[in-house]
């Protein structure tokens, strides 16, 4: 069985600043009846991000990009 990779538009998350301490990723390319939208929720000491996305791309490639000065949590 072989694969191949498909075109993936290259901003394929929206951001939108939806307050101080939150953040929603959409995916904007995906057909409305699946798209998804993901939240980045910023804490004190961490950060929550509840990601219901598709998997198309990464999101953690955009969160590094966005969120630059802040460092994803390691499990214990």
């Amino acid at each position: 069985m072989s694969t191949c990779a498909l075109p993936v538009e290259s901003d394929w998350f929206r951001i939108t600043r939806v307050d101080d301490a939150i953040t929603r990723m959409e995916e904007p390319f995906a057909d409305p009846w699946i798209s998804a939208n993901m939240r980045h929720i910023r804490g004190r000491d961490c950060d929550v991000v509840i990601d219901t996305g598709l998997g198309v791309a990464s999101l953690k490639g955009c969160l590094d990009a966005v969120f630059p000065d802040r460092e994803p949590a390691r499990p214990q």
